[in-house]
């Protein structure tokens, strides 16, 4: 597939020529389903959804690239889980742009508002991107101390930043939506959220989380008429009749045994309608292993089963987190190996076989210390 001469969708924005030449289709799809979202004239944000480590940095850095090629003057912002934030940079700086900085307030030792302040003023005054771990966000946005440094750090995230893009895919619920809360206080519109699943059967939070990269969606946006109808709101009414509280009555009649298939097929059909500009659910398959993270295994003592067990999976084909997953199992007890559908090219075991094999372990190899009972 070629780049179009206007660029995706039209906008002018192009990727890295590095990136160019190995992009796959689904990568162009997403591309342009970021530019309708964030370059195009009165748009709003969006959410990548079930993207993996890999693809999360290959997209935005091939986006973000042409963004600040089109917009050199604007002020991306990354806001990640402090893990990922080197890898991210080490993907950007491979790219070599030579007049763009990146900047992070871990590798400038800012810890302090002030020196935080620093990085920020130069964020500002470069052609850069600045990445900042989840928690420092959350922690300037909510300093009301009161002193100068904290109240400008604050004004800057919130006030300056050109595009967002924040990254909490793996927080539990509770914490999701209150750090959603706090990125919704950013005033730019051009916000993009790479997550996990969507909450399933939870309607409400999924319109919670598109009213922050999508301010008032249901304003701008019309549910279906068979929603509408069974929710028993008016036809030509806005869709901002539709209340939280309603969305309940709807997720009920999705998940009850008693409503209707094809009504429910229907309510689903005009969901999907009503979000999938707004919402992609990364549909290719998803990597055997993240690329530039490495898994470690320290073994202290293995016995001759566990030795046996680990090298025969070691010299198999597989690799990956499967294979990790199953080389941790062996470290517990190798008759765990069974466990994995790759061993004997079996199912895995059943509840009944499981319990066998518990049977099976030996506890003079791998004894299981048992407090002495005490009189009394």
């Amino acid at each position: 597939m070629r780049v179009p001469k206007d660029g995706f969708s039209g906008t002018g924005i192009f990727p890295h020529p590095l990136h160019k030449m190995i992009m796959k289709p689904h990568h162009f799809e997403i591309i342009n389903f970021l530019c309708k979202n964030l370059v195009v004239e009165n748009s709003n944000g969006c959410i990548i959804a079930q993207t993996p480590l890999s693809e999360k940095t290959f997209l935005m850095i091939s986006f973000i690239y042409g963004y600040l090629e089109k917009h050199p003057n604007s002020k991306p912002l990354f806001v990640l889980p402090k893990w990922v934030l080197n890898f991210w940079k080490t993907k950007f700086g491979e790219l070599k742009v030579n007049d763009l900085v990146l900047l992070d307030f871990y590798s400038a030792k800012a810890s302090t508002r002030s020196q935080q302040l620093e990085v920020l003023n130069r964020w500002i005054k470069t052609r850069s991107i600045i990445f900042l771990g989840a928690k420092q966000f959350s922690n300037i946005i909510s300093d009301n101390s009161g002193a100068e440094a904290s109240d400008s750090c604050r004004d800057i995230l919130f006030n300056i930043s050109s595009v967002v893009v924040f990254d909490r895919g793996t927080d539990p619920r509770n914490e999701m939506m209150s750090f959603l809360k706090v990125v919704a206080r950013i005033k730019t519109p051009h916000k993009v959220l790479l997550t996990g699943s969507l909450y399933q059967n939870n309607i409400k939070e999924v319109f919670n989380i598109l009213d922050v990269v999508f301010p008032e969606f249901l304003k701008h946006n019309r549910i279906g008429k068979n929603i509408r109808k069974f929710l028993n709101v008016e036809a030509d009414g806005p869709s901002t009749n539709l209340k939280m509280p309603l969305f309940d009555k709807l997720e009920e009649a999705l998940l009850s045994q008693d409503s209707d298939h094809g009504d429910k097929i229907s309510y689903l059909t005009e969901l999907r309608m009503l979000t999938n500009k707004f919402i992609y659910n990364h549909k290719e398959e998803f990597l055997l292993e993240v690329p530039g993270l490495m898994d470690f295994t320290v073994v202290l003592k293995p016995t001759l089963s566990q030795k046996s067990a680990w090298e025969i999976e070691r010299k198999s084909k597989g690799k990956g987190f499967k294979t990790y997953s199953t080389l941790s199992g062996i470290m517990l007890h190798p008759l765990l190996c069974a466990f994995s559908d790759r061993a004997k090219g079996l199912p895995a075991p059943n509840e009944d076989e499981m319990d066998e094999i518990i049977k099976e372990i030996d506890p003079i190899c791998h004894p299981i210390d048992i407090p002495p009972k005490t009189s009394g």
